[in-house]
């Protein structure tokens, strides 16, 4: 099995001017509402964007796929995309969230160093969310200590 590697550069300066858009201002609900804004995946543009790839790069959407684990094992075969779009729209959502993730890491960072991520307003923050039910909110709040910023961040090493 042969791997294939993909660079890609970008400017520190680019880097700082996206995540100093994001984190301007004081108010910690719409640094929040601009964190998922920036990182949640836009399905219809994901869409658009795996048909645009399917035109211009036909040949490794007209042949099946497998999907392996790291041990090199088939965990999952992708058919062609006329057969399968949804698998390959998995698949590159997937890959956009991925790549996603490294931006988030850099808006994280920033925002514990400009201490506009805090514990405190990461837990009212948190409160108001409907995903997390109020039971289990206690759980958050006692394990989150105003030291404890490691617990909900883990750096990447590039």
């Amino acid at each position: 099995m042969k791997s294939v590697f993909s660079e890609l550069n970008i400017p520190k300066d680019k880097i700082d001017k996206y995540v100093d858009q994001i984190l301007t201002g004081d108010n910690s609900e719409i640094l929040f509402a601009r964190i998922i804004e920036a990182c949640t995946p836009r399905i219809d543009e994901l869409k658009e964007e795996l048909n645009n790839l399917a035109e211009t790069a036909p040949l490794q959407f007209m042949i099946s796929r497998d999907l392996l684990d790291k041990k090199g094992r088939r965990v999952a075969k992708i058919a062609p995309i006329a057969e399968d779009p949804e698998s390959h729209l998995v698949i590159h959502i997937s890959n956009a969230i991925r790549i996603g993730t490294i931006f988030l890491h850099f808006i994280f960072e920033e925002a514990i160093n400009r201490e506009v991520l805090t514990v405190h307003e990461l837990l009212k923050f948190m409160n108001k969310s409907c995903i997390i039910e109020k039971i289990g909110f206690q759980f958050f709040r006692k394990d989150l200590k105003p030291t404890s910023m490691e617990i909900i961040w883990l750096p990447f090493t590039f």
